[in-house]
């Protein structure tokens, strides 16, 4: 970024943009350049919160991105990176990338918006321009690093309080200060609203004297103790419900602990409040639902005090003291933006931060706190004239007052900050007050002393018979009470007697009584002890009869099955063999007459005779081999019967059982009549096997179609 190059942009009319931005801004930004045109690397740029510090910065990034320049904004929140570049893009539709974590970096687009706690680990950008938002951090180590970095980039510091609690200056980083307008001039033309402020003081002076500092500021912890207390928590309330309710408040606590505490009470009175601070994860959701006006209080600790763009917000509520300038008016910016029909906005001022900083819109010699203090020197105020203001008491008296003498308890609202160059109106004012005041503190003075000596008398009168008759009453009831004790030390020691006698005969009366239910329970486990015994002796011993007696019947029957068919084969096979012999002396017999009647020479007639009647043998032969064969798969289906009942001694398993071989055999399906011939010799007088139960058991196991 060389110097012609500066003069160029200086001296060229389209690059001066003078349709964005407003001419405080435009000349702001010149003012810049010219800064860095005399020979100044780094300059500041200070300008009120809410007057558009972005735009004229955003206009600087495009006049670089027209160059074909490189720049690098940091921020210190991920909020912050979000809000810059949509305003970048919005306003002059510059593109840019973001370095954060969990991001890939996109190095090939010239504008970069990266968070320092991720940049500080790389450093691997080129930048021709560094701005830093919230410039006021510029001098701690971490953005001294990075500028150390890039020796020959460009630096612009942009904050709306170039201020540090220390007393610090920025000389030794930068080189320049740009001073924007001041809040009251902005506000009178009409870019900024101005505060109306609401003094609600919820501790007393004796309270805030104890509390340390530390570091220059006042102890959170011990401030956080002060203003938890219930009783303030609750005034913080109250004032919203009386003077705002439905308003759009921005809290501000002391401590995470006092902001939670504060929701509570808020939510607890049936206002809607939300609680953030810098370990809430859901912190987007949570100001977009205050954006959106579902929530009416917002309340913080230490996360809505710088970048943070919400026009709606029509109340700040302070109930965080600080002695740092540059917190006190980041937190009251808050409010100061303007919005459609917010002419002004209310200042809820909770813990006296308007005395030590006075109002949003006093003007402060930015210049002198750029510069800083020498070390070693104290720290000055702002003005050798102690702050006066001129207040209204909620009685309608207007007077003029410093902190000096502010009536303790006092509870009213600030008109305004008495100019302190006007001394002969505010010495008039102060001079009038204190003669008023003298008068009526004399007078009530002496009304007091008056008042004092006759209820001190009345007092001591009261205290001595007060004190003589407690004497006679604490002696009487002393009396009655050694009385009481004794009568009742009587009656404990005859009471204890004779509940241990009682207790005693219960004793000896429940072991009797348990020994005696135990004898019995004995006796009567050991009798049916013996009656299970016996009922199960008596079980097994009919079910072994009644098994044995089936098993009788069932090899009864099977034997003489058995007899039955080797009878029957034997007999049939006799008879077969004697009819194939018969048939045989009657072939031979017959072939013996035809070969008389016709001769022996006649051999075809012989033969074809021969065949005849072997053909006649041979088929009857046949049939006696089909009729065999039924015969013998009858029989082995029924001793897959008989093997059936002899192990499950189940009439029906053993019928199923016979159906399913004849299938797997492939013999012919077993006829109704032949299943019950073939179980009738089983059906016994004494009801083991009944016709009744082989018809359940046909029935039940669906063997009519198969065998019909």
């Amino acid at each position: 970024m060389t110097t012609d190059t500066l003069m160029l942009w200086l001296n060229t009319e389209e690059n001066i943009l003078t349709e964005r931005l407003r001419p405080y801004q435009l000349d702001s930004r010149n003012r810049i350049f010219q800064a860095w045109l005399y020979g100044a690397r780094s300059v500041m740029y200070q300008s009120p919160t809410g007057s558009g510090k972005t735009p004229t910065i955003a206009s600087i990034i495009k006049m670089c991105h027209d160059a074909g320049f490189k720049t690098l904004t940091l921020a210190h929140r991920d909020e912050l990176i979000d809000n810059i570049r949509g305003e970048y893009q919005d306003l002059f539709g510059v593109e840019t990338a973001a370095i954060k974590a969990g991001l890939r970096r996109d190095y090939s687009i010239p504008h970069q918006v990266g968070s320092i706690a991720t940049y500080i680990n790389s450093l691997d950008f080129d930048p021709d321009l560094i701005i830093t938002d919230e410039g006021h951090h510029c001098i701690s180590q971490t953005y001294l690093r990075i500028y150390a970095a890039h020796p020959k980039a460009r630096l612009l510091m942009v904050t709306a309080t170039p201020y540090r609690l220390s007393g610090i200056g920025f000389g030794e980083i930068c080189d320049d200060i740009i001073v924007g307008l001041p809040v009251a001039k902005l506000e009178q033309m009409g870019n900024l609203v101005p505060a109306k402020l609401w003094a609600m003081t919820i501790y007393n002076k004796e309270q805030i004297s104890k509390v340390d500092i530390f570091q220059g500021d006042y102890s959170e912890s011990q401030m956080s103790e002060l203003l938890s207390d219930t009783d303030q928590i609750m005034s913080v309330v109250d004032t919203y419900i009386e003077k705002g309710e439905g308003k759009q408040m921005m809290l501000y606590a002391t401590s995470v602990e006092h902001s939670k505490r504060l929701v509570e009470a808020f939510v607890w009175r049936g206002i809607k409040a939300e609680h953030v601070d810098g370990q809430t994860k859901n912190r987007k959701l949570i100001f977009e639902r205050f954006v959106k006006k579902e929530t009416q209080v917002l309340s913080n600790c230490e996360i809505a005090t710088e970048g943070n763009n919400i026009p709606n917000i029509e109340i700040i509520g302070l109930a965080r003291k600080t002695k740092s300038l540059s917190l006190y008016l980041q937190m009251v910016g808050r409010g100061s933006r303007p919005a459609p029909g917010k002419s002004e906005y209310y200042l809820f001022d909770y813990v006296d931060n308007y005395w030590e900083h006075g109002l949003p819109n006093r003007e402060h010699d930015w210049k002198s706190h750029f510069v800083g203090m020498p070390k070693g020197e104290k720290k000055k105020k702002d003005d050798v004239i102690e702050r006066q203001f001129e207040l209204e008491a909620e009685t309608g008296e207007v007077f003029v007052s410093s902190l000096s003498n502010l009536p303790s308890g006092f509870k009213g609202r600030i008109l305004q900050e008495v100019d302190p160059m006007n001394t002969k109106h505010a010495e008039i004012l102060r001079r009038q007050q204190e003669k008023l005041a003298e008068i009526e503190r004399k007078k009530k003075a002496k009304q007091e002393e008056i008042e004092r000596k006759i209820a001190a008398k009345q007092e001591e009168i009261e205290r001595k018979k007060a004190a003589k008759l407690a004497e006679i009453q604490r002696k009487n009831e002393a009396k009655l009470a050694e009385i009481q004790k004794r009568k009742e030390a009587k009656l404990a020691e005859e009471r204890r007697k004779q509940q241990a006698k009682q207790e005693k005969l219960q004793r000896a009366l429940d072991l009797k009584n348990a020994e005696i239910q135990r004898k019995e329970q004995a006796r009567q486990a050991e009798i049916q002890r013996k009656e299970n015994i016996l009922l199960l002796k008596m079980h097994k011993k009919e079910e072994w009869n009644r098994r044995t007696k089936i098993n009788s019947l069932i090899s009864h029957v099977q034997y003489e099955k058995r007899w039955e068919r080797s009878q029957d084969n034997s007999d049939r096979s006799k008879k077969q063999s004697l009819e194939s012999r018969q048939r045989w002396e009657q072939i031979s017999d017959q072939l013996d007459k035809m070969k008389a009647a016709a001769g022996t020479n006649n051999y075809l007639l012989e033969n074809a005779e021969l065949n005849r009647l072997f053909n006649e043998n041979s088929h009857l032969s046949r049939q006696e081999k089909m009729e065999n064969a039924k015969i013998f798969q009858a029989q082995r289906i029924e001793v897959q019967f008989e093997i059936s009942m002899r192990s499950t001694h189940n009439l029906g398993n053993a019928l199923l059982r016979a159906c399913q071989y004849s299938q797997e055999k492939g013999y012919p399906k077993p006829t109704f009549s032949f299943l019950e011939k073939m179980a009738f010799p089983y059906f016994d007088e004494n009801g083991f096997f009944t016709r009744t139960q082989f018809d359940e058991a046909m029935a039940t196991l669906k063997l009519y179609d198969e065998v019909e």
